[in-house]
């Protein structure tokens, strides 16, 4: 049973079947019961069940593709995506494909070719503007309009944190990230170019470590070389995290001193010795965004509408950041 049968036998949209299936409230609770009447009536009591069209009655398959998740940011990601998808019976199967393209690519394919998913999540972006043999809802854009993805407006929030940081009186903001984390650095460029800051490239310190690792990395870089900026944002908050640690081994006051932002709001950023200002990116509501378009592509089939979603970030201010006094 597909949403278009659905939403004829209904006389409502398909999109409303969609956002009925999903839980949305925008429904009326009348429209809604007699949607759910419908799929009773048709063997198919919820949006947990599909029509197969190989067999009969089955629950549908989500295969979620995820770099690690060592990552506090991944982990959470998945485990959001694992509660939401068991709260509408749906059977979801997590695979692990490093940073690797090629092998996420491959991994698609398999999946689809031994018959083992009806759709994919999959955490990073897909550099492919092939056909893809499934439906597929992306967490990170690669630039690819023919693909549907939800994606964390990241520019948007490291322009929100530079112009905190300016208003504070900070003009030498430097940047710290990861081979993994490269696009966020070219944002946190494109945002300084367009708040008109000049940002020197002895600031921008990219590291082949991960983690925590990276910022005391960072921290024994800058204290070597005179620690010129006044404040940094971080491409994941533990990067901040292990920075404040080592600048603050080397009798240097956070926020005093030096400032930091890290990025993803993670659990225990708030209680760091220093409560963290932050960029909170909502990792929940993207969860319930991509299944909702997901489910829709695997129910609706003949939908070749393309959806890109750009969620936008918040400023979580804490205790990190102060006016400069440089």
């Amino acid at each position: 049973m597909t949403y278009k049968k659905i939403a004829q036998l209904a006389g409502v949209s398909p999109s409303t079947v969609s956002k009925v299936m999903s839980g949305s409230t925008e429904i009326s609770q009348e429209t809604a019961d007699r949607i759910r009447q419908i799929m009773k009536e048709y063997g198919c009591s919820t949006a947990k069940y599909y029509k197969s069209k190989n067999s009969g009655l089955e629950r549908i398959r989500i295969a979620v593709l995820v770099p690690e998740i060592i990552s506090v940011h991944y982990a959470q990601q998945v485990s959001d995506i694992v509660r939401i998808l068991d709260d509408k019976n749906i059977i979801c199967n997590i695979y692990l494909t490093g940073f690797d393209e090629k092998k996420t690519l491959a991994m698609i394919w398999q999946l689809s070719d031994e018959g083992m998913t009806d759709g994919i999540l999959t955490i990073t972006g897909i550099k492919s503007d092939a056909a893809l043999p499934l439906p597929i809802v992306s967490f990170l854009s690669c630039e690819c309009v023919s693909q549907d993805y939800v994606e964390i407006d990241y520019k948007q929030g490291i322009s929100d944190a530079l112009q905190y940081l300016m208003d504070l009186g900070h003009r030498t903001i430097g940047f710290i990230g990861e081979q993994n984390t490269k696009y966020k650095q070219k944002m946190f460029f494109d945002a300084a170019r367009d708040l008109q800051l000049s940002v020197n490239d002895a600031h921008v310190f990219l590291s082949s470590r991960r983690f925590e690792q990276i910022g005391r990395e960072a921290a024994a870089y800058f204290l070597e070389n005179g620690v010129e900026p006044t404040a940094f944002i971080t491409a994941y908050d533990e990067i901040a995290l292990g920075a404040i640690q080592a600048f603050s081994q080397a009798g240097l006051r956070v926020p005093e001193d030096v400032s930091f932002i890290g990025m993803n709001d993670v659990p225990f950023a708030e209680y760091a010795s220093v409560p963290l200002t932050t960029i909170q990116t909502f990792k929940e509501e993207i969860c319930h965004i991509a299944i909702r378009i997901l489910l829709d592509k695997i129910m609706n089939p003949d939908s070749h509408a393309t959806q890109h979603v750009l969620v936008k970030c918040q400023l979580i201010k804490r205790d990190t950041v102060c006016r400069t006094r440089r």
